[in-house]
């Protein structure tokens, strides 16, 4: 990763993911440096990602890991390429996400303190993983936990149902910037709907 006059420029000798069409590609680096370049990190902090680990993820990767010491990935079980997951594996670190461990406060402690200890931290959780052991972290934690963001509104609901946030918590799904994607979820959903709707009224047009 180049520098130049505070802005961000990409290595090319580590290509961002494996995508199949060049143009697409680099339309989405520029997007990611663009967003790295209008909000520059004031200080690096060290960040473990919970993560689907899907072809397109490592652009998202390569931007966090720009301004931040990208220490761990972990990557959700059911949405896991290993095509992917073995690219990324020779970048950053990634550990198995393991599910257990995540509903005891004590081994996710021991978990960030083998990867993090004394250190500035910020988590990005997709599904409210680190919401049961937030509070014993933020009080026990040998570093500080910065803040955590959640991608996913039935995640965010976990981190509320556990009281007053012991640090900030914020909502990638109640983002302004995210009601467009819901937008066209709910119009893909409604012609999906529809679709099926039509097919089984064929269906039962044939049986009868």
């Amino acid at each position: 990763m180049d520098e130049m006059d505070g802005s961000l420029t990409l290595d090319r000798a580590a290509p961002a993911t494996i995508v199949a069409e060049p143009s697409a590609r680099r339309r989405i680096e520029q997007y990611f440096l663009a967003v790295n370049n209008a909000f520059p990190s004031v200080h690096e902090v060290a960040t473990i990602v919970i993560t689907h680990m899907l072809p397109d993820r490592p652009f998202f990767l390569d931007a966090v890991a720009r301004g931040n010491d990208l220490i761990s990935i972990l990557p959700k079980p059911k949405s896991c390429d290993p095509t992917t997951r073995a690219a990324i594996s020779g970048r950053y670190h990634c550990d198995d996400l393991d599910r257990d461990r995540f509903t005891h406060p004590a081994k996710v402690l021991a978990y960030i303190e083998e990867r993090a200890a004394g250190r500035d931290l910020v988590l990005l959780d997709i599904g409210g993983y680190f919401a049961p052991a937030l509070t014993s972290l933020c009080r026990q934690f040998s570093g500080r936990i910065v803040g955590v963001v959640e991608d996913t509104e039935n995640g965010y609901r976990k981190y509320l149902s556990c009281g007053k946030p012991p640090c900030p918590v914020f909502s990638v799904a109640r983002s302004p910037l995210k009601q467009p994607e819901d937008g066209a979820v709910a119009l893909w959903g409604s012609w999906v709907c529809q679709r099926a709707g039509c097919l089984l009224v064929r269906g039962l047009r044939r049986v009868r």
